[in-house]
């Protein structure tokens, strides 16, 4: 097993590997800097998110909230888990994938 973990550690490290993580960090530096609090209705804000989105996402799997923000499944793991709290450019995404569509 020590083999097998050794392995994986040297090809994460990988030119291959460190190439597409820097894309996919540059894609999300991107996405970051493109994002206006105004490309959110104005109902979906920090307590929105608390109050009626984030309790439901606990009603839906990792890969299903990965899927609708389109973020790795670990991520959407942690996103469930309350590890981490997705950028406000997500909470749209995730409104729909709980079913709101309006807190008014």
């Amino acid at each position: 097993m020590r083999d097998i973990a050794r392995a994986g550690r040297i090809l994460a490290q990988s030119a291959e590997a460190q190439l597409r993580r820097g894309n996919a960090n540059r894609r999300h530096t991107l996405a970051v800097n493109r994002w206006k609090p105004t490309d959110n209705p104005s109902w979906l804000n920090e307590e929105t998110f608390r109050k009626k989105i984030y309790p439901r996402l606990a009603e839906h799997s990792a890969r299903a909230i990965a899927s609708a923000v389109g973020i790795s499944e670990a991520y959407g793991a942690d996103i469930r888990a309350g590890r981490h709290r997705p950028h406000p450019r997500h909470w749209q995404k995730l409104a729909n994938l709980v079913g709101i569509k309006s807190a008014k």
